[in-house]
């Protein structure tokens, strides 16, 4: 009810547990789609689809990365707003004349073996502590339809080390150019 009455003419409702926020900034409109799940807010994120064609595969990884840092920095509470406001100051802040890239990764993934990131040390920025990056395992990549995938593994045990993996992995120019980088975690 809340995002409805701020929202109004932005927020249509499609079921009970999900909803799409329309987000207006000049010439350019957003589409956040958000399905709420069991673990939402207290265990888990939302699940959620940004729909922003005019934005260039650069610009749509430094936001999905934008918002999932305000999910693991805001762990346990509710979030949409946040997100919906920070895609909003992201549109604000966009150079439309560098927005007209629409198009993917047009590139191949090079075959990438184990990666022995042990010594890897990543300051956390919030609590000055060095954290360890785990081992990431690769596996070969294969294409389906067009389309280019690899996976990556890894075994955490805290937030800090989640963010030293996805770090870690996005120094990587092809996968922090990819159209579409999903993942999940579990802490062991």
């Amino acid at each position: 009810e809340a995002l409805t009455s701020i929202y109004e003419d932005l927020f249509e409702l499609e079921n009970e547990n999900s909803f799409v926020v329309r987000i207006e900034e000049g010439t350019v409109s957003a589409r956040l789609s958000v399905q709420l799940n069991n673990l939402y807010p207290s265990e888990g994120p939302p699940i959620y689809t940004l729909s922003a064609p005019f934005l260039s595969t650069l610009q749509k990884q430094e936001l999905t990365n934008i918002l999932d840092n305000i999910y693991l920095d805001n762990l346990g509470e509710p979030i949409v707003f946040l997100w919906t406001e920070e895609i909003r100051t992201f549109l604000q802040n966009l150079d439309l004349d560098e927005n007209t890239s629409t198009s993917g990764c047009d590139t191949k993934c090079d075959d990438v073996d184990v990666l022995a990131l042990q010594d890897l040390h990543i300051k956390n920025e919030s609590s000055k502590q060095t954290v360890d990056c785990p081992e990431i395992y690769t596996t070969d990549v294969f294409e389906d339809r067009k389309s280019v995938f690899q996976g990556h593994c890894a075994t955490v045990t805290s937030l800090d080390e989640i963010k030293a993996v996805l770090n870690k992995l996005y120094e990587n120019k092809k996968i922090a150019h990819a159209t579409h980088n999903m993942y999940a975690y579990r802490i062991h």
